[in-house]
């Protein structure tokens, strides 16, 4: 029996396994790390696979909890070339452990030339081509931190906000083709600068690959750009976890 884990920076996706099968699944706060040994305890866990971008504080909490549960813990850290990924990044190791992740379950899909997107804290976008070659990626703010730097450094977008302008990215303004409010504009400008790395990275792969490009979008804040995206498209929950998956299956746990 063994732990898969997501530590981004903002949540933990984790989820037991066995004989290839999901005994629990669940989501936390990443800063509640902590108190994820009282979801295990009824988990005689043995080996742990954690991908973890949340920081040292974040790691050490995790390790202390593990490190006397599992007889093997693994942190991912990503390779020049394994799981069928051949990685262009510089230095390999310094590509962050979810991207890397990701990229194994986009590989093990067999797609085509796809990029993977992930929309959290930030956006990430990574190209990806049919035989495993990736690329490189960007990094951008994700939406939330786009419209938080706006609302902190303009007074006059702040006050043309909605009152809830501090809630979630919804409550600013529904996007619109020509925005009549300030929540409204500030809502379409988001999803438009969003939108506009995704469409130019996803041209770029095509005149690289001379094919159609897929995306393959995850992340708890995609919404923003699972409407407006053309297909194909596919929104996956769990992307990160699938490609933990791969990777333990990888690594011989033959019970994954």
């Amino acid at each position: 029996m063994f732990l898969l884990l997501d530590a981004g920076n903002t949540r933990i996706k984790w989820g037991v396994r066995e004989k290839g099968d999901w005994l629990a699944r669940g989501i936390c706060p990443t800063g509640e790390a902590s108190r994820l040994g009282e979801k295990w305890a009824a988990y005689p866990l043995n080996r742990a696979l954690l991908s973890c971008v949340a920081g040292g504080a974040t790691r050490a909490s995790l390790e202390t909890l593990l490190s006397s549960r599992v007889e093997q813990l693994r942190w991912v850290v990503a390779a020049a070339r394994a799981h069928g990924v051949h990685s262009d990044y510089q230095p390999a190791e310094s590509l962050g452990a979810d991207r890397y992740a990701a990229l194994v379950a986009a590989r093990r899909r067999n797609l085509g030339a796809c990029l993977v997107v992930s929309v959290g804290t930030a956006l990430t976008v990574d190209a990806l081509t049919p035989e495993g070659h990736f690329l490189g990626g960007c990094i951008a703010p994700g939406p939330d931190l786009m419209r938080a730097a706006l609302l902190q450094g303009t007074a006059g977008v702040r006050a043309g906000a909605s009152p809830a302008s501090l809630t979630p990215l919804e409550a600013t303004g529904q996007a619109d083709c020509f925005p009549r409010s300030t929540g409204a504009a500030l809502a379409t400008g988001l999803a438009l600068a969003q939108m506009g790395v995704v469409a130019d990275m996803r041209e770029r792969l095509r005149r690289h690959s001379g094919a159609a490009v897929t995306i393959l979008l995850t992340g708890g804040a995609r919404a923003i750009l699972a409407a407006g995206l053309e297909p194909p498209l596919l929104e996956i929950d769990d992307l990160v976890l699938e490609g933990l998956v791969w990777m333990a299956k990888d690594l011989k746990w033959e019970d994954c």
